[in-house]
């Protein structure tokens, strides 16, 4: 894959897995290269960069710049100055990832969202939400020399349309989206006499360039890249919106982009706190399956296999986990949408190739949310028997999952899913509940897992995964309410 504009051009290469995994990077006639190396999570565990060889060609053979990264058991980088609290976010960034140059400190409201960013021993960022948990205000500095900035929506998406620079509302910002031909503008300044800048984006939708209204003007105000991952070139222009600032996603001054409801560090690729979505990425803190040229998580709960989208599922998923935590009671019909939603993920992800071990705890996990919050009496009303026999399945993949990370994972998958599917035609003929049925499943998927060396790949190709698809039909084609 390649990409090319007026500032520099590149040629991108990835592994089995679809990761990027090297990258030919042209810019100012010299070419850097990056190679990227990863764990079996998907976590990055090296960058290597390679300078440019003779007249800035990109031969390989360069002087070598190597970083390293480790991580532990719940996929947390553990490199030194990281600190993580007990909920997996973290609230203190390492000098070395910030743009600042400083360490970044970082607190979280009961719901994860961010609540302050600090760097080093100056005055705090603070962000206030509103009912729809969007960001609303930014308060910088300390009163009473405070500047309070104001987001203004026109609908319920999470990208504001005009923003009250200051707290009288004396200056402001505001966005004209979608000029075309890949152009957006922002007027700026005081109501009665608003100067206009055109802000010109690259195909990924990161800002690259912005021009003057003035038809005189000879050249750009300002120019501005990104490398893969949204690091921004030496010598770059910061802005507001910068790397995918088309879509309106804030870069810090430390260098996180406030991307929905999680913080993005570009320095590493990642997330700083859990995805919402248990199993909606590679591991909990990994963005979009490092491919970041295919594919972007705008809202910070994304499965790349819906190419940067999302639909309700998705949504209700996230509510939930939001819900929850708020400590309110859970209802019915959006835990069995959110089963529902993570079948139909590992579904699509065993068409795809990927290791079912993860995905199928995912399901477990979110199967078991359903039971903890539901009675079977009610999910029974509201989904019928099909929905728990579904549940029952899930449950028992999760059993797989206990021994699916060894060797025999695709043949413990076959018999897992045959022993789950015999105990789901039992649930729906007998009426069996989720809390008869699981912990056998559970069990003798475990049993299954632990013996089965010897089964094919093969047969899990041909027989697992159109087995996961029909799965997924039924579930889709099913309404709870």
């Amino acid at each position: 894959m390649t990409s090319q504009s007026l500032l520099s051009n590149q040629l991108y290469g990835y592994d089995n897995a679809g990761r990027l995994v090297d990258v030919k990077d042209t810019y100012l006639a010299a070419c850097t290269e990056r190679r990227y190396s990863y764990d079996v999570d998907s976590n990055r565990l090296g960058l290597v960069s390679v300078a440019p060889g003779v007249a800035g060609a990109c031969t390989g053979l360069g002087a070598q710049t190597a970083t390293t990264h480790t991580y532990n058991a719940a996929d947390q980088v553990t490199d030194a100055g990281y600190t993580f609290d007990a909920f997996g976010r973290a609230t203190v960034v390492p000098a070395a990832y910030s743009d600042s140059g400083q360490s970044t400190l970082v607190a979280y409201y009961a719901n994860d969202l961010v609540q302050s960013i600090q760097s080093g021993a100056g005055a705090a960022r603070l962000y206030g939400l509103d009912p729809l948990l969007r960001l609303t205000t930014q308060t910088d500095g300390t009163a009473p020399g405070a500047v309070v900035h104001t987001n203004h929506y026109n609908g319920d998406g999470d990208s504001p349309s005009w923003i009250a620079e200051t707290a009288d509302g004396s200056t402001w910002t505001r966005v004209v989206p979608d000029l075309g031909a890949g152009v957006f503008a922002l007027q700026a300044g005081a109501p009665s006499s608003p100067s206009t800048s055109y802000q010109l984006v690259n195909l990924h939708g990161d800002v690259v360039a912005v021009t003057s209204s003035d038809p005189a003007a000879a050249s750009p105000v300002s120019t501005q890249e990104q490398t893969e991952f949204g690091v921004p070139r030496p010598g770059g222009s910061s802005t507001r919106y910068g790397w995918l600032g088309s879509r309106q996603r804030p870069t810090d001054t430390t260098g996180l982009v406030l991307m929905g409801l999680r913080l993005y560090t570009p320095s590493q690729g990642r997330f700083l706190q859990v995805d919402p979505v248990p199993g909606g990425s590679a591991n909990a803190y990994d963005y979009v399956d490092q491919n970041p040229i295919g594919a972007s998580d705008l809202s910070g709960t994304m499965l790349p296999s819906d190419g940067g989208g999302g639909g309700s599922a998705s949504g209700l998923a996230i509510a939930s986990s939001v819900v929850a935590k708020a400590g309110v009671a859970q209802s019915v019909a959006d835990s069995a949408v959110m089963v529902r939603s993570q079948v139909s993920t590992t579904a699509r992800r065993l068409r795809a190739g990927h290791a079912p071990s993860r995905h199928f705890r995912s399901v477990g996990r979110a199967t078991r949310f359903l039971a903890e919050h539901s009675t079977a009496a009610k999910i029974i009303r509201i989904t019928g028997r099909v929905a728990i026999g579904a549940s029952i399945v899930v449950g028992a993949a999760e059993g797989f999952a206990e021994g699916g990370r060894s060797g025999a994972a695709r043949g413990a998958t076959i018999a897992c899913m045959s022993v789950a599917a015999g105990a789901a035609v039992g649930a729906v003929c007998e009426g069996v509940t989720i809390g008869f049925g699981t912990p056998a499943c559970i069990a003798a998927g475990i049993g299954v897992a632990a013996a089965s060396d010897a089964v094919s790949a093969g047969v899990y190709d041909h027989v697992v995964a159109p087995v996961a698809k029909a799965i997924w039909t039924g579930l889709s084609s099913l309404n709870p309410f």
